[in-house]
């Protein structure tokens, strides 16, 4: 039972997040960038540098990834 709540964590967190990748004018440089539908977080957590979108993507995606199991395991512990 406590794994179905660890699920259902994961599941509205995942319906509030999202990632979004942004380049520079010339398109050179993008960068990701994790937000929250619901509400501004309060802090930014991104990455820059990446040389195409695909890249910084995966990277966001990863990077949402390990926040929300993060967040599940802090919100399952109190």
């Amino acid at each position: 039972m406590r794994m179905a709540l660890a699920s259902d964590a994961m599941i509205r967190f995942w319906r509030d997040y999202h990632v979004v990748t942004v380049s520079n004018d010339s398109r050179s440089a993008w960068r990701w960038e994790i937000r929250r539908r619901s509400a501004p977080m309060g802090v930014r957590l991104n990455g820059d540098g990446y040389l195409s979108q695909r890249a910084a993507e995966e990277a966001g995606k990863q990077a949402l990834e390990a926040f929300l199991a993060a967040l599940s395991a802090e919100e399952r512990h109190g």
